[in-house]
């Protein structure tokens, strides 16, 4: 309600539909999500955080083309936003073009180096075959980040791809001590 009645008083705000949207995404009400992402971008075409969160709601809801399309206008306009790349890494892997993947995997390394990002690199090179580089990503995701049960499981994978099982079930086990819940 509070952000209703701000967005009344002031609604050039375009910061203020994004974060709104935003509330709307975590509440699972993405065509409101997109709706607001929408407003904002009509405010400030410029506004990359509005291409950005927008496509994230696409993504979630598969339409990949559309989640893409965002991604490149908010890297267009900050071509250093990591999280764009991130992203759309992410949607380029759930499509299966791997190899795209890499090269915004590659990108938010170069920017802004994580976990996630040396993770979703990992299970893409990995799917292409070229496992002995991804066992390196996933090393450092799993480094970067030793209590996120992610990076454990993306590298178990990665040994059970290098035929190496007790490394690949050692993995499994440590992301499984981490979150029990993955093995539902």
């Amino acid at each position: 309600a509070d952000l209703d009645e701000s967005l009344r008083i002031n609604p050039n705000q375009p910061f203020m539909f994004n974060f709104r949207g935003n509330v709307y995404y975590a509440k699972k009400e993405f065509d409101r999500a997109i709706a607001d992402y929408d407003q904002a971008i009509k405010l400030d075409p410029n506004y990359a955080f509005g291409f950005l969160s927008r496509g994230n709601t696409y993504y979630l809801k598969k339409d990949y083309d559309r989640a893409i399309a965002d991604y490149d206008q908010a890297i267009r306009i900050s071509p250093n936003l990591a999280r764009a790349y991130n992203s759309r890494g992410n949607v380029y892997s759930s499509k299966g073009e791997f190899e795209r993947a890499v090269a915004d995997y590659d990108q938010v390394i170069r920017l802004e180096p994580n976990a996630f990002a040396y993770a979703g690199r990992c299970l893409s090179r990995a799917t292409i075959g070229q496992a002995q580089e991804a066992l390196a990503d996933c090393n450092e995701a799993v480094k970067l980040q030793p209590n996120n049960p992610q990076p454990w499981g993306t590298r178990a994978f990665v040994y059970f791809k290098l035929s190496q099982f007790d490394n690949a079930i050692a993995d499994y086990h440590a992301a499984l001590r981490i979150d029990p819940k993955r093995a539902q």
